[in-house]
């Protein structure tokens, strides 16, 4: 992967994630998330799921931007668990982490997938 994977806005703006281990997750690139996030024109106090969370990038920077509730769900446990590390030091122990699914498919975590009313 070349150059850092950063977060694009919101209060972790700049801040680095750790690379993917493996070379068959390809996350989302700043530009790509960028455009998402100025197209939704602001998630602030939304709900978000990041279903295929891979390096955790879109979740983490919907959580940056001021998201109230983010669901990653990844089925590869070690990839999980590095997304579940990134989100602890983002959030330096100010704040709970935000739920991160790991080791089912999707059809496992139905039940934890928000539902689109709030």
């Amino acid at each position: 992967m070349r150059g850092a994977l950063r977060l694009t806005g919101g209060e972790w703006r700049g801040r680095k994630l750790p690379p993917p281990l493996s070379p068959q997750t390809r996350p989302s690139t700043g530009r790509v998330r960028e455009a998402l996030f100025s197209r939704l024109g602001g998630v602030e106090g939304l709900r978000c799921l990041d279903l295929f969370a891979g390096s955790g990038a879109l979740g983490l920077e919907a959580l940056s931007r001021g998201a109230a509730e983010v669901v990653l769900i990844e089925r590869n446990r070690p990839a999980a668990a590095r997304i579940r590390r990134a989100a602890e030091l983002m959030l330096n122990g100010n704040d709970n982490p935000p739920p991160i699914k790991d080791g089912g498919g999707v059809d496992s975590y139905r039940k934890e997938i928000p539902s689109p009313h709030l």
